[in-house]
């Protein structure tokens, strides 16, 4: 089994990675993913792939995402919330997830090369 950090999971990379991991199950295990602004999307990958680390683009929004998370219904939460951070710095910590085996990257121009 290979854990994978996804970078830019709710985009048109992220996604189709996400659904790659979905059907090999038994050989992906999703550690990492990271998000712009769709927070409805990121909640909806959350619950279905159980992350450990999660980080969303700017801070402002972190808030929002964590009350999001912790309104769902209890049958919906996660089994435990992933750790929450944000901004360059919360890239670069679900980027090197140590127990990531491997990073895919759809995040688009400079903001991936960090």
């Amino acid at each position: 089994m290979k854990a994978i950090s996804v970078l830019g999971s709710t985009g048109s990379i992220g996604t189709q990675t996400l659904e790659i991991a979905n059907e090999c199950h038994d050989e992906f295990n999703v550690v990492a993913l990271t998000a712009g602004k769709n927070i409805d999307l990121l909640i909806e990958q959350i619950k279905q792939h159980q992350p450990e680390v999660v980080a969303i683009a700017n801070k402002e929004d972190l808030t929002e995402l964590h009350q999001k998370l912790q309104e769902l219904p209890e049958k919906e939460k996660p089994k435990s919330l992933p750790y929450l951070v944000a901004d360059k710095e919360g890239l670069n910590i679900a980027a090197s997830w140590e127990k990531s085996d491997l990073v895919v990257t759809g995040i688009v121009g400079c903001a991936g090369l960090l």
